[in-house]
């Protein structure tokens, strides 16, 4: 036993080191990564950065990352665009693209100066719903615009199809004004947030959305967000918006996908990307919490009193409710009042005092909490 404690020794000593230069070199490079964020920030009219950490057969944590599906030339070079929306979508959801398709076509998109890409992972060999990559590949023969990644579709997955995302906004729509991040499941006023967005000063460390302060880790196992100990160790989140929807700039998507590589995976991915890799940053975001609601009645109130009285909507942005086609009725009633110059257009009035959608609109809630999701806890693999 004696004659083996060097060798133990020389071992552990050299283990010791090996991580002491690891811890210091990661240091470093989050130095690095800072001081060339910060670095110029003041710049009046910068350009956008390509991925200056480079790597793209690496995302997070994931190696041998590839797109499946790809369209680099979604948004041109030269080409003025307005937005970049990215959209969490599940790979069997080809109602919700549809709807979304249909709700505000691509013709309409190339008007407006935007474009549009769904985000899709790889379907679980258990998932009795899924549909065939075949199936997907004709999908995207037809429209052109899904992305897909080689890792599978699971909830807690959606930090990497979520940072996926804004990598290819990043690299390949670099020219955009703005990136809109949101989710298949949410339904917006399109037409609104787009005279939301000519109607921001633009910034390029912009960040909008639904802002949460003080949230603390679900700590109880039988919470479908529970957060473990050694998942997240604090007890409280940083500051973060919700993934529903989100407005940026590409040259922040870039800086988030390079900070992410990092930074400790983390499996809620609005905390993750919006949260913990902002803090690192030392970046702020806006707070746009007036156009959101977490009740899908709410939006339905809003066409049925749009019909009647040609009353505005008070609210932009909340769920479906699980009907895909709100997305359609929504747009397709709204949209009159946004336009005057139509031969459809119909004059909306602002809701006078008293007619408040949360006084009027009676009805069963189906909204969901903001920033959560529906969780599945479940053993998952990544490719």
């Amino acid at each position: 036993m004696e004659t083996n404690m060097p060798s133990l020794l020389k071992n552990f000593i050299s283990t010791f080191v090996t991580l002491v230069l690891s811890m210091t070199i990661l240091l470093i490079l989050e130095n690095i990564l800072e001081n060339q964020i910060h670095r110029g920030s003041h710049e009046e009219h910068p350009k956008p950065r390509a991925s200056w950490l480079g790597d793209d057969s690496k995302l997070l944590n994931l190696k041998n990352f590839k797109y499946l599906l790809n369209n680099p030339t979604k948004c041109g070079r030269e080409e003025e665009i307005l937005a970049i929306i990215i959209v969490t979508s599940y790979e069997a959801h080809i109602e919700t693209r549809s709807a979304m398709r249909r709700a505000i076509p691509e013709q309409e998109l190339e008007r407006l100066r935007i474009k549009r890409v769904f985000l899709l992972a790889v379907a679980p060999e258990t998932d009795k719903y899924a549909i065939s990559q075949d199936a997907l590949i004709n999908e995207q023969k037809r429209y052109g615009d899904l992305i897909q990644g080689n890792f599978i579709e699971a909830y807690r997955n959606l930090t990497y199809k979520h940072i996926m995302g804004l990598s290819w906004a990043g690299k390949y729509c670099s020219h955009a004004k703005y990136v809109i991040k949101m989710d298949d499941d949410i339904v917006i006023d399109f037409y609104k947030i787009v005279q939301m967005l000519n109607k921001f000063q633009y910034n390029r460390l912009f960040f909008a959305g639904y802002v949460f302060h003080g949230m603390q880790p679900k700590r109880d196992p039988a919470n479908k967000w529970y957060v473990t100990y050694y998942e997240y160790s604090k007890p409280m989140y940083p500051v973060f918006v919700s993934g529903w929807f989100y407005v940026t700039t590409p040259y922040v998507a870039q800086q988030l996908v390079n900070t992410g590589r990092f930074v400790p995976y983390f499996w809620i991915d609005d905390v993750y990307v919006t949260g913990i890799l902002m803090k690192v940053l030392k970046w702020k975001h806006s707070d746009i919490h007036e156009i959101f609601t977490a009740n899908s009645a709410f939006l339905e109130c809003c066409i049925r009193d749009f019909k009647q009285y040609q009353y505005d909507c008070d609210v932009a942005v909340g769920p479906n409710g699980g009907d895909a086609e709100l997305f359609v009725k929504f747009n397709e009633a709204l949209s009159k009042c946004r336009f005057h110059n139509s031969s459809e257009s119909i004059p909306c009035h602002s809701r006078p005092l008293g007619k408040e959608l949360t006084k009027t609109c009676v009805a069963e809630f189906k909204g969901f909490p903001l920033g959560n999701g529906d969780a599945k806890i479940e053993d998952y693999k990544l490719f």
